[in-house]
């Protein structure tokens, strides 16, 4: 009946609100004027925050929590479910079918009335491609095989690409690093975003990012999301990537770091916004790539660390935008560098960093490719990462390193910084 379940999460501290959770306000923020750290003491004012931050979230932790409690017991298990690993890919594809869906979802998307002129220049420019089932399964895999949605997802990836990357970048087979701006470059530095070596035991596809002090643009952060899902969705190794297109991708993000926050730049920088609205209106966007756009799954789970109550702040002010869905999804940890404040949020004691190892397994996420910092084995060195995804972006496009000298001096200057080179 799925009590076990319940019983198991709970041993590890894991059912996602499980915890006593104290919702983060601005006048809980106000109490605390001054933060207490290892490295120094500093004093904070709320009215040096920007305006839009001071403003009371819409929907707080506590109010999440509420709402994942209100679902029914068999929505619960399916979410917890879904959370693990445990629920398989609902399609049984069998050679027939596709070929019957591939056929179908070409007249589908002539059968589109909207202008479709990025989709035509790229069918234009490389049929062999577009037409291709390389090209065509993941889509229809994205929307479990409902032809009429996937077409619409062709067309929309197309309009979206163009817009993000621009017309000589946009209308080719894949995204390279080369294909970044030298922006994307820097908020990659800074946000330490990679997709990690290995997939988790479901299949999924695992990406680590860190919401740091660091300014970046929405543009930017969009770029970085369609590069590390082109990485996944369309990588050479094919057992890997089926296994993604069918499992989707799981997220390991860590929010703000142990520095402390004295002005109201630090948690504009947090993810480089200035306004309220801004804010909103990339994660709209973000949520509207991801359930529409790009040819992947919806996320599986999203493993959220929180460093500071600053950190939750943020969080608090997007969880009415991402939707019930993406919600009950959300599984939040904190870490010893933030000890103090996380008493405030949490009456429980599965902040140390083995305890949220040991979630991370429970979840199918091996140790040895969980990052450092959140107590795993895998020290993710940004400089071999992108070496390593360089030669895969090359290797696609027909090219190799050890062939070309002096390669590294047509290399953007913003990824020779990032390569040391």
């Amino acid at each position: 009946d799925g009590s076990f379940l319940y019983q198991y999460a709970d041993c590890y501290g894991l059912w996602q609100f499980s915890k006593t959770v104290q919702p983060i306000s601005m006048s809980t923020l106000s109490d605390s004027s001054r933060r207490n750290t290892e490295k120094q003491n500093e004093s904070f004012s709320i009215f040096s925050l920007p305006a839009w931050f001071r403003q009371e979230p819409v929907m707080s932790l506590e109010d999440a929590r509420e709402e994942l409690e209100a679902l029914s017991y068999d929505d619960q298990i399916r979410i917890e479910r879904e959370k693990f690993g445990m629920i398989e890919y609902p399609v049984e594809e069998t050679p027939e079918l596709i070929t019957l869906a591939l056929e179908e979802l070409g007249e589908a998307i002539l059968a589109i009335p909207a202008k479709k002129e990025a989709y035509e220049a790229m069918l234009f420019i490389d049929p062999e491609y577009v037409e291709s089932e390389e090209f065509r399964l993941p889509f229809l895999r994205a929307d479990l095989f409902n032809v009429t949605a996937a077409a619409q997802r062709i067309v929309d990836y197309w309009d979206h690409k163009v817009q993000l990357f621009g017309v000589e970048k946009g209308l080719k087979r894949h995204i390279s690093l080369l294909d970044l701006k030298e922006e994307d470059y820097e908020a990659l530095k800074l946000s330490g975003v990679q997709l990690l070596p290995r997939v988790d035991e479901a299949g999924r596809a695992i990406i680590f990012q860190q919401l740091k002090y660091s300014p970046r643009t929405a543009d930017s952060m969009h770029r970085l999301q369609w590069y590390m899902v082109h990485a996944a969705i369309f990588d050479s190794v094919r057992e890997r990537s089926t296994a993604i297109q069918k499992s989707g991708f799981v997220y390991l993000v860590m929010v703000g770091d142990s520095k402390p926050v004295t002005c109201g730049s630090d948690v504009n920088s947090i993810i480089g916004f200035e306004s309220w609205t801004e804010l909103r209106k990339y994660s709209r966007s973000r949520k509207h790539h991801t359930e529409f756009v790009l040819p992947m799954r919806p996320p599986m789970a999203a493993h959220c660390f929180i460093y500071n109550k600053w950190a939750v702040a943020l969080v608090e002010r997007i969880l009415d935008i991402m939707g019930e869905i993406y919600r009950a999804k959300l599984c939040f940890y904190y870490n010893d560098s933030c000890r103090e404040d996380a008493s405030e949020m949490v009456e429980d004691d599965y902040g140390e960093k083995e305890a949220n190892l040991i979630a991370l397994q429970s979840y199918g996420i091996d140790r040895e490719i969980i990052p450092t910092e959140l107590g795993g084995d895998f020290d993710h060195d940004a400089q071999t990462f992108l070496m390593d995804r360089l030669q895969k972006d090359l290797a696609l496009a027909g090219m190799d390193l050890d062939s070309k000298p002096g390669w590294e001096n047509k290399l953007p200057s913003g990824l020779r910084d990032l390569l040391h080179i």
